[in-house]
């Protein structure tokens, strides 16, 4: 009876001039996408990524850039107060920092929506609006806030950059135009809608003109902030919380939105002549073709230039102590504690969060993705998780895409999602890829959107996951004429999957002492991108890889065995590898491991590898270690179930590391139980507990 859509949007340069509006806007602008999705869906949960500059004296600064720490709290303000006034919970997101980030920060901010399949006789996921329907503007009114905010987040910011572009959002509004949106859809009072977003009416009335083959929007009716607007200012002002709607019942409708307090107005009419014309007091201002308008547009030819980047290797000996390695890796800003961010989002309003962000018994695991039960009277729920890894597109981005798209998979399969049942959807934010003067590198940009438009087809094939919706934004540039920063390539890949029984899923901290530590894997592990080659300055030719057939067959596995029982904790490895992944179990269960050595050597080598150089590498032990590569799980299995597991992962790459104790340390012993290693809770908790530059919440240790 019920289908679930979901949209993930960006609003970089935005939260680039003005951080708190464009974030703000940004999530009440993907809330209205779900809310304008068929006869209107009812948004049920937000997620939003955040990629940063960590602040730093090295970092470039201009006249017109704000500070690092100005973009970073403005920006998670923004998406609180959005997400919190408006009574959807925020459940999963990202945090990562790169100095690329200067310039553009990426707010990546998403919704899920609900929405039924059928409506009053009519299918509820179409839009049924015909010819002769009246054009209604519901909710906010129109301002010169937000003109030409879609044209000029499609250049390189700069010294001109308009902050009238971005608009200020009103999440109270909004919440009452849901509110009567919904009911006049479950009412049958409306027959389509779609939001005001990027172009304003222009766009809304443009894009459900192609229903019935042409509209008529009268000046004279629009309802706006203050007088003085011109023509073409009021048909493409995105001032926010906004709606158009269409009706045979308007004043019906009508009534229906002074009981909610929400501003409606009739400002035109569908018709089938061909054009979308605007008027005032009935005489022609504007007239466009509908098939020019929509498909008039040349197509771009560009051309691309790709390069294998072969990095020089700077890999230096193994550090003397592992312990210090393991603590510098667990207080980098991208794998510390986001506790700090994640306390100031409402991911309980709703009440229907089964798995939430932070997890464990004293709730502070970082969980591999959220679980909602959206129909109460039912045992299934949906899971939402992300992939993203812009560190690997500086040396391919075919690699940074798989590997995206892998991560956001495997974090739905550790909770519990059938496999089977995932969904994705891909934003690509990019340096621009036009050559000019000032852009002399065009070609290889755009040789690099290729290789992971191509690394992302050969995935989604692999997992037969397919690309349910998604948004690019291809000018993430900087340019005031005396510097030019561009971005890092960064694609974004968000999951959505069904759990068939929430009360089997599965979280990532440790559950009993006693019970069995393995690691599985389909992919290899690298040094090239990782976070440990970073902190000691390396460069290395070790690629992670990635088989993705047998990716596949993994998670179909991993799946049945938790839904067999046989698996008491799940956790995907990422940034800082096995150590990392290990030590946040730890900290989220208050329990300890106890791992071999040699058997976690055994895990990271590969059969395959051809250079004798990366063999050795390979079977050093900190590589093992902190070497990061995609398709790895960690999972914990009660002895008990030992033989049953081990028969049903027989023919994967599956390896005992060791044993989930009691005592809350994580040790590491060699071949004579003698401790190489061996770092106690309180020690992993300062660290991943180092303070992020996100104003918030202060977290006690």
């Amino acid at each position: 009876n019920w289908a679930v859509c979901f949209k993930v949007e960006t609003h970089n340069s935005p939260s680039a001039l003005e951080p708190y509006g464009g974030a703000l806007t940004g999530i009440l602008g993907v809330n209205r996408d779900i809310l304008g999705t068929g006869l209107g869906a009812r948004p049920i949960l937000n997620t939003d990524v955040f990629c940063f500059a960590y602040p730093s004296p090295a970092l470039p600064h201009r006249p017109s850039m704000l500070p690092p720490e100005a973009i970073i709290q403005g920006v998670r303000k923004g998406v609180q107060d959005g997400g919190n006034k408006s009574g959807i919970p925020t459940v999963n997101g990202a945090v990562f920092f790169e100095a690329g980030y200067r310039a553009k920060p990426l707010v990546f901010c998403g919704t899920v929506g609900l929405l039924p399949l059928f409506v009053d006789g009519r299918t509820g996921y179409e839009k049924h609006t015909r010819s002769g329907d009246t054009i209604v503007m519901a909710g906010g009114r129109v301002g010169k806030d937000g003109i030409h905010g879609a044209t000029f987040s499609s250049e390189a910011l700069h010294e001109g950059s308009p902050v009238s572009a971005v608009q200020i959002g009103d999440p109270f509004t909004q919440k009452r135009l849901l509110d009567f949106v919904l009911e006049a859809r479950d009412g049958g009072l409306i027959t389509g809608t779609t939001d005001n977003g990027a172009g304003g009416l222009s766009s809304s009335v443009g894009e459900m003109a192609q229903l019935t083959g042409g509209a008529t929007l009268e000046l004279d009716n629009i309802p706006l902030k203050y007088p003085g607007l011109a023509d073409y200012e009021i048909v493409i002002s995105e001032s926010q919380e906004r709606m158009t709607l269409s009706t045979r019942h308007f004043a019906e409708l009508k009534r229906l939105a002074d009981k909610h307090s929400v501003e409606i107005t009739a400002v035109g009419c569908f018709h089938d002549r061909g054009c979308f014309e605007v008027t005032r007091g009935g005489k022609p201002v504007a007239m466009l073709d509908l098939d020019f308008l929509h498909g008039g547009a040349p197509t771009l030819e560009l051309e691309s230039r790709w390069e294998p980047v072969v990095p020089r290797n700077t890999t230096g000996q193994p550090p003397e102590d592992l312990e210090v390695a393991l603590i510098q890796l667990l207080s980098h800003p991208n794998i510390c504690s986001r506790e700090s961010v994640i306390r100031q989002y409402d991911h309980e309003v709703q009440g229907a969060s089964v798995i939430k962000p932070m997890g464990g018994p004293l709730q502070r695991a970082p969980n591999d993705a959220a679980v909602i039960k959206p129909i109460f009277n039912q045992d299934s729920g949906i899971a939402i998780a992300n992939g993203l890894c812009p560190q690997l597109s500086r040396y391919d981005t075919y690699l940074m895409a798989t590997c995206a798209v892998d991560e956001a998979v495997r974090n739905l399969v550790c909770v519990g999602a059938n496999p089977s049942t995932v969904s994705l959807l891909d934003n690509f934010c990019w340096p621009d890829p036009v050559p000019s003067e000032r852009n002399p590198d065009a070609e290889r940009k755009l040789a690099q959107l290729v290789r992971a438009c191509q690394g992302l087809f050969d995935a989604v094939l692999a997992y037969g996951a397919p690309l349910i919706s998604g948004k690019d934004s291809m000018k993430n540039d900087f340019d005031d004429g005396t510097l030019r920063l561009s971005i890092p390539p960064t694609l974004l890949v968000s999951a959505i999957a069904r759990v068939d029984r929430i009360d089997e899923v599965v979280t990532m901290d440790f559950k009993s002492p006693g019970d069995l530590l393995y690691l599985l894997r389909a992919g290899e592990i690298g040094l090239a991108g990782s976070h440990y080659a970073l902190i000691n300055g390396w460069e290395s030719d070790l690629f992670p890889s990635l088989d993705l057939a047998g990716a596949a067959r993994l998670y179909k596995l991993v799946h049945e065995a938790i839904r067999h029982g046989l698996v008491e904790s799940a956790h995907d490895l990422s940034e800082g590898g096995l150590a990392v992944a290990l030590a946040e179990c730890i900290i989220g269960s208050g329990l300890g491991a106890e791992i071999q050595a040699a058997r976690s050597i055994e895990a990271a080598s590969s059969a395959a590898e051809q250079s004798p150089s990366h063999k050795k590498l390979r079977q050093r032990l900190d590589v093992a270690l902190f070497g990061e590569g995609p398709a790895r799980l960690l999972l914990t299995v009660s002895p008990a179930h030992k033989e049953e597991f081990e028969q049903l992962t027989a023919g994967t790459r599956c390896t005992q590391l060791g044993v989930v104790t009691k005592k809350n340390t994580l040790c590491l012993i060699d071949n004579h139980d003698r401790r190489i290693m061996e770092l106690e809770l309180s020690a992993l908790v300062r660290a991943w507990r180092t303070p992020l530059p996100l104003e918030g919440c202060e977290v006690s240790l």
